[in-house]
């Protein structure tokens, strides 16, 4: 229940922005993460928001019980 700032430009960026789960800061962007990181710390209820907007996504699109019934699809696809 705590949002992460990432990569904007991989696949986790992708995910963060759709679930608005955390902030997206561009690699090797030093100034964009001193001020994604300032954000939080100043924001306390837009943090709590994406914490929870993260676990959400967690428990209904990545947790392991889902991953585990997806590899398993996946497997059988393929036998």
């Amino acid at each position: 229940r705590k949002p992460v700032i990432t990569n904007s430009e991989t696949h986790a960026g992708n995910i963060v922005r759709k679930f608005r789960c955390g902030l997206t800061v561009k690699y090797g962007n030093v100034a964009q993460l001193r001020r994604a990181i300032i954000f939080l710390r100043d924001n306390p209820e837009i943090r709590k928001k994406m914490g929870y907007n993260g676990r959400k996504a967690y428990e209904q699109y990545f947790s392991w019980e889902l991953m585990v019934k997806r590899i398993r699809k996946l497997y059988e696809s393929i036998i």
